[in-house]
């Protein structure tokens, strides 16, 4: 599963993390793939503030976000449905759930390509 990480210390402001976010779609639209951008957040408050912006902006980039407070209190992975996508309403998903566009991938690797249960090509 590919993936760009954002480790977040909460060291920034926001406004910091939302341009880092338009970076990333200008690399969407310069490449042939759309990878998620996971940012790992300090707290839930850090979390659903940077989701309050981007629900402004509307980014292209698909984004999700969890919190080291969420990981601690449950002691999950962050394999598990811990991540929270911030273009298609509530709920977390797992790791190899979030979709991914790799055409380069798709091409090379037919038979993989075909949509597996979570809607996204293998």
């Amino acid at each position: 599963m590919p993936f760009l990480l954002e480790y977040d210390t909460g060291r920034e402001r926001l406004n910091i993390l939302t341009e880092k976010i338009a970076k990333y779609e200008r690399l969407v639209c310069l490449s042939n793939w759309t990878w998620p951008v996971l940012f790992h957040l300090p707290s839930a408050r850090r979390e659903a503030n940077l989701h309050h912006r981007l629900a402004d902006v509307g980014p292209q980039a698909l984004i999700a976000t969890t919190t080291a407070e969420l990981r601690a209190a449950t002691g999950a992975s962050p394999a598990e449905q811990v991540w929270q996508l911030s273009s298609f309403g509530a709920g977390r998903h797992r790791l190899i759930d979030l979709p991914y566009t790799d055409t380069a991938h798709d091409a090379e690797l037919p038979n993989l390509a075909e949509p597996g249960p979570s809607g996204r090509a293998a």
